[in-house]
């Protein structure tokens, strides 16, 4: 006696035109081999004998079908699948947040499309600006601000697919960055980190303007964490100290940018 046939896959991924696509048809129960039909599928796929549907959609849109397996002894069944194939779509963020004149790099991606995908700039590019027919996007901006502008990307397919989406980039006056992982501190080891800051005018100055730092460090004006960790009694063999940090710089008026900082003093 065998058990009835079960086809479990109950539902298939979405695709993307011109994009390599794999499901298969999971099916267990009744009596090997199982042969597999359909109705109709996407353009560009194909139903295979051991149930994988697989090749490169052509044609986006919305498309219903149904997979028919019979095993040996002809029992069958027939589920209904539905499956979504999108047409060239950018899947990069579109809004990018930079200091003033500081380099910046992003790359635009998007998935469909046939063979290689080209970028232009669909408005013109702001001041300092660059795209290339490779999605790389550069900027060393000069003006604080918001600056806006679509870019379209197209493949080469007969006819063409193309999509146009709009960009920001925010252009900040000041920034704190961390180039690199806080590092972690311990008892008696002497510490010392330096915050960092894009931007501004002059001379920057930091202070602490929330939460407390580890017991033993200080932060100056400069922006330098520095100290010997002291221990901190029943706060066990890991102490966590979250603070927050404010830097100014010296324009008229000031330009100011605030960041959470946590440091995690360990004892050796």
């Amino acid at each position: 006696m065998t058990d009835g046939l079960i086809v479990s896959t109950l539902s298939l991924p979405n695709g993307s035109t011109y994009k390599t696509y794999s499901a298969k048809i999971v099916t267990t129960g009744g009596k090997t081999p199982y042969a597999y039909s359909t109705t109709s599928l996407p353009p560009g796929l194909k139903l295979s004998s051991a149930g994988v549907i697989s090749g490169t959609p052509t044609v986006a849109g919305t498309y219903r079908f149904t997979v028919t397996v019979r095993d040996a002894t002809g029992e069958a069944s027939a589920p209904s699948y539905g499956i979504t194939i999108s047409p060239l779509t950018i899947t990069s963020p579109t809004f990018f947040e930079t200091p003033i004149q500081k380099a910046f790099s992003a790359k635009l991606t998007a998935v469909g499309g046939k063979g290689t995908l080209t970028w232009k700039a669909a408005t013109p590019l702001p001041t300092g600006v660059t795209l290339s027919t490779a999605g790389a996007l550069t900027a060393t901006m000069p003006t604080v601000g918001d600056f806006g502008f679509s870019v379209t990307v197209t493949d080469a397919a007969t006819p063409k697919q193309s999509v146009t989406e709009f960009v920001t980039i925010r252009v900040d006056p000041l920034a704190v960055v961390f180039a690199k992982p806080v590092p972690p501190g311990y008892v008696g080891v002497p510490y010392s980190y330096a915050l960092k800051a894009n931007g501004g005018k002059g001379t920057l100055k930091w202070t602490l303007i929330s939460g407390s730092l580890p017991r033993g460090l200080k932060l100056s004006t400069s922006g330098s964490i520095s100290g010997t960790p002291q221990d901190n009694p029943g706060a066990g063999n890991f102490f966590y100290y979250s603070f927050q940090v404010k830097v100014t710089d010296s324009a008229v008026p000031a330009n100011s940018a605030t960041a959470n900082v946590s440091i995690t003093i360990g004892v050796l």
